[in-house]
């Protein structure tokens, strides 16, 4: 009688919990590796084993063991290696990289993609993770030479311009942000934070007008954007328009301060990402 040829292994690839604000408690994350441990004392197939380890690899990491959590991370990859799984390899690494992101571990994200870009040198996910990572820890001129690779690689990466604008709007670059914000804005017109940010832009220059546009613009598309409201209110009252100030700086629950004829303004921020993978920053 003959056998049947064995099934071929195909790669597996499990959705593993990786945000902070989805993570166990610290019960929950033992009681995690206790079952991974069981799962991985029989599991035969190379795949499931990967990612088993790469469950295990998380769940210290999440829980501070960092040996070990780098013992199961080479683990996976080695396996990956092994399996010509390149792909794997890179998911292991945006996994990592979104974790510590979440735990404002920046210097660890930049470890983290430089060994992904080892991988592969023409991701632009991880140019822009890492000039992401550079931004957070005020190195601007890095960032933006992250944000520029993943742009060269990526001409309609809409979150590349965005987040390069931010970083030219923090070395007062202005023109050059709203260059990099306009892109965003064409490729993602419905983009609220990057018209926000280039009405933040133009006020900076004095453009008073076109920041009051581009702050109504955000109002259309999100009509709860409190810090828009905020922001237009502020570019009326320099151009001597102190009843539709007036108005937007009620909207919303707003509130504007005049301190010895200085404005002083709360605004609310928005943290947006991408599941690790395409970051926005915020200034």
């Amino acid at each position: 009688m003959r056998l049947a040829e064995p099934a071929e292994s195909k790669p597996v690839y499990y959705p593993l919990p990786v945000f902070e604000e989805e993570s166990e408690s610290e019960e929950e994350l033992k009681e995690r590796i206790k079952i991974d441990e069981y799962l991985l004392s029989s599991e035969r197939d190379d795949y499931k084993r990967a990612e088993l380890y790469m469950s295990l690899s998380l769940s210290y990491f999440k829980l501070g063991d960092f040996e070990r959590g780098e013992k199961y991370l080479q683990k996976s990859n080695n396996i990956r290696a092994k399996l010509n799984d390149k792909r794997g390899i890179l998911l292991n690494y945006a996994r990592l990289s979104s974790i510590f992101i979440s735990k404002r571990d920046f210097k660890r994200v930049i470890g983290i993609c430089n060994e992904a870009l080892k991988v592969e040198p023409d991701s632009e996910v991880f140019y822009i993770n890492r000039g992401y990572a550079y931004a957070k820890l005020n190195k601007y001129e890095r960032a933006i030479e992250d944000f520029s690779k993943a742009i060269a690689l990526n001409p309609n990466f809409a979150e590349a311009y965005y987040n390069r604008g931010l970083a030219y709007a923090k070395l007062n670059k202005h023109e050059r942000a709203i260059e990099d914000f306009s892109k965003a804005i064409e490729l993602n017109p419905n983009d609220a934070e990057a018209c926000n940010n280039r009405g933040n832009a133009y006020a900076e220059l004095n453009e008073h007008e076109r920041a009051i546009e581009d702050y109504g613009k955000v109002i259309e598309l999100n009509p709860n954007y409190a810090e828009a409201y905020v922001n237009r209110g502020i570019a009326y009252s320099e151009i001597q328009r102190y009843e539709e100030s007036a108005r937007d700086l009620k909207k919303r629950e707003s509130y504007f301060f005049i301190l010895e004829g200085k404005k002083m303004q709360l605004k609310l921020f928005i943290f947006v990402s991408n599941c690790g993978i395409k970051l926005k920053m915020t200034i």
